[in-house]
């Protein structure tokens, strides 16, 4: 499943392989919180937060699966032109992995409106200045990203600049983690 392989498992697998990384990273990301002192994090009061951030969490995987679908696409059926690169993403008698990266964009704005929406609802649920400022960061590094994506599709998605995409793609999905702990996070009574 490497190199010239253009099967839908090599899609899956590629897939599944990102979904996997972005797991390992959230672990991480908990990892540190923990590490860091902070405390313990539950749903209790807070039911309708923690299922707003679980499906914003989900939706963010399912985006990242695309996400690797589309870089599969765009590395194994380099385009020479934009207008190249369009025509065979409405194809129909184009490869799969063609066809299925014009996904990538549309559900990427409608992920992106989605974190905007349950970030600042977490922030009005919990009222904390780290959940404002991580609501805020990760609306200012989605939008980051967004101009990222569009910038890949019209230079011809570089690998340098896929590479990019992944990355930030990274620090959106620690910043939605980190929300997720600041708006479930137990405020332990201080010591008297």
């Amino acid at each position: 499943l490497v190199a010239g392989d253009t099967s839908m498992m090599r899609a899956w697998a590629h897939g599944l392989h990102l979904i996997n990384t972005f797991t390992l990273v959230a672990v991480l990301t908990l990892s540190a919180w923990w590490g860091y002192g902070r405390g313990r994090l539950s749903t209790k009061g807070r039911r309708g937060v923690a299922y707003a951030l679980s499906g914003a969490i989900l939706a963010t995987m399912l985006l990242v699966l695309t996400g690797g679908i589309a870089a599969l696409g765009d590395t194994l059926f380099p385009s020479q032109t934009l207008r190249e690169g369009l025509a065979m993403d409405f194809n129909p008698s184009a490869h799969v992995l063609l066809r299925l990266r014009l996904w990538h964009p549309v559900v990427a704005i409608t992920v992106g409106v989605i974190l905007n929406v349950v970030g600042w609802g977490a922030y009005r649920a919990r009222r904390r200045r780290l959940t404002w400022w991580l609501a805020a960061g990760l609306t200012a590094v989605f939008g980051a990203q967004l101009a990222l994506g569009v910038l890949n599709v019209y230079l011809l998605a570089p690998v340098w600049l896929q590479l990019a995409h992944l990355a930030i793609a990274d620090v959106v999905w620690v910043l939605l983690v980190l929300l997720a702990c600041s708006a479930l996070e137990v405020e332990e009574p201080a010591d008297v």
